[in-house]
């Protein structure tokens, strides 16, 4: 129904009472639910076409992730100068230009591109990747692409901080960048977790820390 203020609403009087009772497990059961809830009313509470719960929740492609990122930022709006595009010419263009490559292959000489534009489903290190490239872009640094990688080859016994990402990987700038810069997290405090899939909320909260 797209009522997430009544929804938000709803759940926090509900929580009230469950906390005055001293509901534990029901506080618990629901917790991540009520999160969901409030993500949910807060990517869509300024917005006057609200996305439905089914979209948000629902696995991340190619397609949906560059039509996320046009109708919830200005990233893109070097590719299409503010005009409505294709998204398949917005993808040919970003493939194009490196923005789906690798931080090690911004030519994109080693098709690293292939990772994001073959997927079926996109994993949380793809997205750090195309996240952390329009991140350096708005930036107007493009030496910020490799800068984390750079910074640590030089110490003399380099040890990746995050266990699940090593430094020898391609996308290692990407992870290091979008966390140091608070786009994305460590769901549990020291592991990426870059296989984990991505929901379609989840993109869009990154997207919009990524335009701040």
């Amino acid at each position: 129904m797209k009522k997430y203020n009544e929804a938000a609403a709803t759940i926090g009087n509900a929580f009230v009472i469950f906390e005055q009772n001293e509901n534990k497990y029901i506080i618990e059961t629901y917790s991540e639910f009520k999160t969901q809830i409030w993500e949910m009313y807060t990517i869509n509470k300024d917005s006057q076409n609200k996305i439905d719960a089914a979209t948000l929740q629902g696995k991340l492609t190619l397609n949906s992730m560059i039509e996320f990122t046009e109708s919830n930022s200005s990233l893109l709006t070097f590719i299409t100068g503010g005009r409505k595009m294709k998204t398949s010419d917005i993808i040919k263009k970003l493939e194009a230009y490196g923005y789906l490559s690798s931080s090690y292959d911004a030519s994109n000489t080693a098709k690293s591109s292939s990772d994001i534009t073959k997927a079926s489903n996109l994993n949380r290190i793809l997205c750090a990747r195309f996240i952390w490239n329009l991140f350096v872009n708005k930036k107007g640094n493009d030496s910020l692409r490799t800068k984390y990688s750079s910074r640590f080859l030089r110490l003399s016994n380099p040890v990746s901080p995050i266990p699940d990402v090593p430094l020898n990987h391609k996308d290692f700038d990407a992870v290091l960048g979008t966390v140091e810069n608070e786009i994305m997290d460590l769901p549990d405090g020291k592991n990426f977790k870059p296989e984990q899939d991505v929901s379609s909320l989840d993109f869009i909260k990154w997207i919009q820390a990524a335009e701040k």
